[in-house]
């Protein structure tokens, strides 16, 4: 089955084989990128819809007064929070850094934080870092979700 997803490329399509990838590529278009299946010229495998919800992500951080933790699902959510955020700490719990992170994050030195909630859900503690939370992109598990927010309080 495949839907045009391409207004403005009518002959691009995405495919997909079910209602779990069509779910996805749609969570993905509400970000304002979608994967596809070709390298661009940029060395990217997604394609910018719009820039609408970077934007707010952007004004709500500036007016923000406490830190900011950001969850994002996809890799083309970080890159492009990360081209408007670039002083924005990634949370990577596989790095050999993870303790001293969330260390500085507990003691109120980084304002803003991005998270897979993926990986961050179980065993974490970022409760004295901020109180504010900001879902770039929403998951479809509702475990994922609760275990991410709890991580906060």
């Amino acid at each position: 089955m495949n839907v045009v997803l391409y207004p403005h490329k009518p002959k691009m399509r995405i495919g997909h084989s079910n209602k779990a990838i069509l779910k996805s590529k749609l969570i993905q278009l509400a970000t304002g990128a979608i994967y596809d299946n070709e390298i661009h010229d940029d060395g990217t495998n997604f394609t910018v819809f719009h820039d609408a919800k970077i934007q707010k992500l952007k004004e709500l951080v500036e007016v923000s007064t406490s830190p900011v933790l950001i969850y994002y699902n996809f890799i083309s959510d970080l890159e492009r929070i990360k081209s408007v955020l670039p002083d924005a700490v990634l949370l990577d719990t596989k790095s050999k850094s993870v303790k001293d992170i969330i260390k500085q994050w507990n003691d109120g030195k980084i304002s803003v934080m991005l998270a897979n909630p993926r990986s961050v859900g179980h065993g974490l503690n970022l409760q004295d870092g901020g109180h504010i939370i900001i879902w770039f992109s929403l998951t479809w598990f509702n475990e994922v979700y609760r275990q991410a927010n709890q991580t906060f309080t």
